[in-house]
């Protein structure tokens, strides 16, 4: 996240990381570590080049019905209805993504990259729109038994959860 600390800090976003309160553990996901950081990496980077100055982007990680999950909110530009399906083929951009986006857009790669990642993780890409009604939410979630993509490299890929101390 730090690499995009900056980054949103220029564009004058609201970038952060939370879990829920009822995490009281590590979730940890065994995954390939760079191929998870290319994940969130594309994740991140497309809310903060479609989210406007004093918007919010914010990376969630939880457990929902005992499977891992990774969502990035923002209250951006999102995406219709009709165009969320193919957001996922390579090269396909929105209509308005080229317009609005801060940096011109990007290649159509990104979520094309992130679905690929996650099926090799036998995760689940979906996309939502948040409460409210604007904006975008990419929900991740790994199966309970996530398997390591080949060729298979057994390092764990930890987010580190600790529940707010109230002072």
């Amino acid at each position: 996240m730090d690499n995009f600390s900056n980054k949103a800090l220029h564009r004058g976003i609201d970038l952060g990381a939370t879990t829920p309160g009822n995490v009281a553990t590590s979730i940890v996901v065994a995954a390939d570590p760079e191929q998870m950081t290319v994940l969130l990496n594309n994740l991140v980077e497309n809310a903060l080049r479609y989210t406007p100055a004093g918007g919010v982007v914010d990376v969630e990680a939880s457990c929902c019905n005992g499977s891992p999950e990774l969502r990035v909110v923002d209250n951006g530009l999102g995406i219709s209805e009709g165009e969320q399906a193919r957001v996922f083929d390579r090269f396909y951009r929105g209509a308005d993504a080229t317009a609005l986006a801060h940096d011109g857009g990007g290649s159509g790669l990104g979520l094309a990259i992130v679905r690929a990642i996650a099926e090799r993780h036998n995760a689940h890409v979906s996309l939502q729109t948040p409460d409210g009604g604007k904006g975008l939410m990419v929900v991740v979630r790994f199966s309970e038994g996530t398997r390591q993509p080949d060729p298979p490299v057994l390092v764990g890929h930890r987010i580190a959860t600790t529940p707010s101390i109230a002072t």
